[in-house]
């Protein structure tokens, strides 16, 4: 299960790569999006949120990604980060563009 930033984001995800995607409306809306996935019993929980080109921003990103990552290993949930070329600042960007992606662990 993908979760992203944004519904046309998830929806590029679900199509692109063939998997299950929720977006959340913000990265710090992120709470009720732990209650979709236990209805969907995932193993993994890939987050693929925006990389933000400004510090300020990329650091508040940063502590609800983490907040959220932190909810999800709560319920024993694995997770992994996505990561793609910086310079896309969304994942629907980057895959839209071909850009490659990267899974794995922070």
């Amino acid at each position: 299960m993908w979760i992203t930033e944004g519904p046309l984001k998830a929806d590029v995800l679900a199509q692109a790569l063939s998997v299950r995607a929720v977006g959340v409306p913000g990265v710090s809306v992120w709470r009720r999006a732990v209650a979709v996935l236990r209805a969907c019993a995932p193993v993994t929980v890939v987050l693929a949120f925006d990389q933000d080109p400004v510090p300020a921003t990329a650091a508040a990103v940063a502590v609800q990604v983490q907040a959220l990552a932190d909810a999800c290993a709560a319920q024993g949930w694995r997770v992994e980060h996505a990561r793609w070329d910086p310079q896309f600042k969304g994942v629907d960007d980057a895959l839209m563009a071909g850009a490659a992606l990267e899974v794995g662990l922070r």
